[in-house]
């Protein structure tokens, strides 16, 4: 079972129900408790007012005796990603942008946290029980929209679609498989 720490970082100016997210039942994984949050050091970076991975990276906490942090913020991240890998198994993942696309499709902003948390155990296992970083060229999320929780979202309207119901498209169950076969 993948020990999973989360953390909000920075103000997030939303309702999260903390404890839908804490009682969360998986065979997958398991969110340590409680969920804290850490104040942001310093502002935006980035030539768009987003925060660089150089940035996030400084002010994200260590992962303890988790096997993943999870850091939940609000602020935009580099390359205006929904989500970003960082060293030691952390993740950033961030509702800017995304909130109101969420809040108009009435999907609960939950949601968006689990299907993180599903995607990133799946990699976590799929690379050997780590996180890839950002800078290394893999390839596990696809271009094409197909209600996937590893739909690439390029444009973040089609994020609503991988949010009910959490599914794998066919051809990614099919590529876990065979990730799952040769380690038998």
């Amino acid at each position: 079972m993948i020990k999973i720490k989360i953390v909000i970082l920075g103000h997030i100016p939303y309702s999260i129900d903390k404890n839908k997210i804490l009682k969360w039942k998986s065979n997958l994984f398991e969110i340590l408790k409680p969920i804290n949050s850490v104040t942001i050091n310093g502002n935006s970076d980035g030539k768009s007012w987003e925060f660089t991975d150089d940035n996030i990276e400084k002010q994200l906490p260590l992962r303890d005796e988790a096997d993943i942090l999870l850091a939940v913020t609000n602020i935009p991240l580099q390359s205006n990603y929904f989500v970003r890998r960082f060293s030691d198994n952390r993740v950033c993942m961030t509702f800017d942008t995304i909130v109101e696309i969420l809040i108009k499709k009435n999907i609960p902003l939950e949601n968006l946290i689990l299907r993180t948390l599903y995607s990133n155990s799946l990699v976590y296992i799929r690379f050997g029980n780590r996180i890839p970083l950002m800078s290394e060229n893999i390839k596990f999320t696809h271009d094409e929209t197909r209600g996937c929780i590893f739909d690439m979202n390029g444009s973040k309207t089609n994020i609503v679609y991988s949010l009910n119901g959490l599914k794998i498209c066919d051809l990614c169950v099919k590529s876990l498989k065979s990730i799952s076969d040769c380690k038998n």
